[in-house]
């Protein structure tokens, strides 16, 4: 496996990744995860930004010339509330292959990301786990990572 930095010609296949993933978040809360019909368009045009910001740590992972996961981390200060110290490495996009390990090609992708945030200054990592993603929550609490805080939804 090749972890590397996510490149514009990546997009279409990390796109194509999230919409599987985000596609399973649906059955989780059908109404805050409902997709919308140009999702993949406008996650797309998302990518392509995040890409291109200086302060975005971009990751793929290859096997076996495809794309097994991605990563996409922003390194920045925490809320003036907060003081951990330096800057945060938020992980927001981090999706995996179904087929993929997280306990592989998650870790390598973790492990990457951080050496680099900690290069820009990180001292701490935040990833953003849906609830109900249990294989994500349990490589994540076997690295040490801790629940901070829950979105509670409900329809209006």
């Amino acid at each position: 496996m090749k972890i590397r930095v996510a490149e514009a010609s990546d997009v279409e296949l990390m796109v194509r990744l999230s919409e599987v993933f985000r596609e399973s978040l649906t059955t989780y809360s059908p109404i805050f995860w409902r997709m919308a019909d140009d999702s993949l368009e406008k996650q797309s045009a998302w990518f392509r930004i995040l890409l291109a910001s200086p302060s975005v740590i971009a990751l793929v992972a290859e096997a076996d010339s495809s794309l097994s996961g991605f990563l996409i981390a922003s390194v920045q200060q925490a809320p003036p509330v907060y003081a951990p110290g330096g800057p945060v490495c938020q992980i927001d996009d981090y999706c995996i292959a179904p087929d993929a390990q997280w306990s592989g090609v998650g870790s390598e992708l973790l492990e990457a990301v951080e050496a680099k945030a900690r290069d820009r200054g990180a001292v701490l990592s935040v990833v953003i786990c849906p609830h109900l993603a249990a294989e994500k929550r349990g490589f994540l609490a076997k690295r040490g990572f801790e629940v901070t805080a829950e979105w509670h939804v409900r329809k209006l």
